[in-house]
C-alpha cells in the first residue's frame, strides 16, 4: 500500500536583489549567497512556480498575488532583477534566477464582487541553464541573519 510521505506547498518565500557572480562559482553547487537585504512578505496568495525547457534554457516563472504594495517597493520591484528563494513543506530549498536574475512584472487586479481578490499579480521571469538550483541552508549564508524588509 502506498503512503504519501511528502507534503505539497511552500513554507518560506524570499526575494533578494540579483547580484552577478562568476558562473564557475555557481556550477559546482558550492556557492554561498552574498549577505544582503532580503525581502519577505507578510501575506501572499497563489504562489506558483514553473520551469519549462525550451531551446537549451529553462524559462522560469515564479508568480504570486499580494493584496497591497508600498508605493516605493512597487517602483523598486519593477526596476531591479531578483533571485527567488523558496523552501517547500518538505524542507527543500530551491533558488530561481541564480545566474541571470528574474525580472518582475506587476498587474493590478480589482474584483467585481466583495469576495474577489483586490491587489497585485506579480510574475518574476527569467532564463537559466538549470531548472532551479537546489541548495541547503548552509549555502544560503546570512540569508536568515540579514536585515529584512517586510512587505505586506
Amino acid at each position: 500500500m502506498f503512503c504519501k510521505k511528502l507534503q505539497g506547498g511552500v513554507d518560506v518565500f524570499y526575494l533578494k536583489i540579483f547580484q552577478e557572480v562568476e558562473r564557475a562559482l555557481i556550477i559546482n553547487d558550492g556557492y554561498v549567497f552574498p549577505e544582503q537585504e532580503i525581502i519577505t512578505f507578510d501575506y501572499l496568495e497563489n504562489l506558483t512556480i514553473t520551469s519549462a525547457f525550451e531551446n537549451g534554457y529553462y524559462n522560469q516563472t515564479v508568480s504570486f498575488k499580494i493584496p497591497d504594495l508600498d508605493n516605493d517597493f512597487y517602483i523598486d520591484l519593477q526596476n531591479n532583477e531578483y533571485r527567488a528563494f523558496v523552501k517547500d513543506e518538505n524542507d527543500k530549498w530551491m533558488v530561481f534566477g541564480v545566474q541571470n536574475g528574474m525580472e518582475a512584472s506587476i498587474n493590478n487586479e480589482i474584483g467585481t464582487n466583495k469576495s474577489d481578490f483586490n491587489g497585485h499579480n506579480i510574475a518574476l521571469t527569467g532564463r537559466e541553464q538549470r531548472a532551479f538550483y537546489k541548495t541547503v541552508e548552509e549555502q544560503l549564508g546570512s540569508l536568515f541573519l540579514a536585515s529584512s524588509s517586510i512587505v505586506s
